[in-house]
Order: structure tokens, then C-alpha cells, then sequence
């Protein structure tokens, strides 16, 4: 599990896609990531919070940073299905700062 990889997620109410968001020495050492959701919401356009997926990325849809939360491994697929891209992370990691106000 490294940053910035996409997983399947078997969440609580529906299955859906997340993006890792821990750096990977957390993830190796607690073996539960923290990740933001992968949205397929048609409604969600981006914001300072929500992050547009590009056809850089390894799939379709928006990152909502709002949406941060740490998960069990055995919720997550077995193989990651994809990256996105490092131009995207760093849009992630805007979104993220500002949602938690780092750097004010």
C-alpha cells in the first residue's frame, strides 16, 4: 500500500474506490491507511475540497478530501487498481491542508 495508490473499498453501505493518503511507512506499520473516497457523485464539481480526477489518473471521478478516514486492511482489495497522479496528489495535498488550515 503506497500513497496515491486506488483501491476497491467494501464500505458499510456501499463498495466504491479510495485513494491512500498516509505516507507508506504508516500504512506498512499499522496495516490500516488512512484514505479519502473516491466519488462518482455526477453533482460534485471541483472546489478547494474536492479534487477533479484527469484522464491522468488511473480512474474516474473526485477526490473528497473531506472524507478522510483510516480503514481496516481486510475492507480494502487485495491489489491496488490503479494510481493517480502525482499532479493530482499535490492538488489532494492543497485540499487536505486547507481542510485541517496547515500552513496558516
Amino acid at each position: 500500500m503506497n500513497r496515491g495508490d486506488v483501491f476497491a473499498h467494501k464500505g458499510l453501505g456501499r463498495a466504491g474506490y479510495v485513494v491512500i493518503v498516509s505516507n507508506d511507512g504508516f500504512s506498512a506499520i499499522t496495516g490500516h491507511p488512512v484514505v479519502v473516497r473516491v466519488s462518482d457523485r455526477p453533482d460534485l464539481m471541483e472546489s478547494p475540497y474536492i479534487v477533479a480526477l484527469t484522464s491522468a489518473d488511473q480512474v474516474s471521478g473526485h477526490l473528497e478530501s473531506y472524507s478522510v478516514v483510516r480503514v481496516r486492511r481486510d475492507r480494502l482489495g487485495a491489489e491496488p487498481v490503479g494510481r493517480v497522479s502525482a499532479g493530482t496528489l499535490r492538488r489532494l495535498d492543497d485540499a487536505l491542508a486547507l481542510l485541517f488550515d496547515y500552513g496558516a
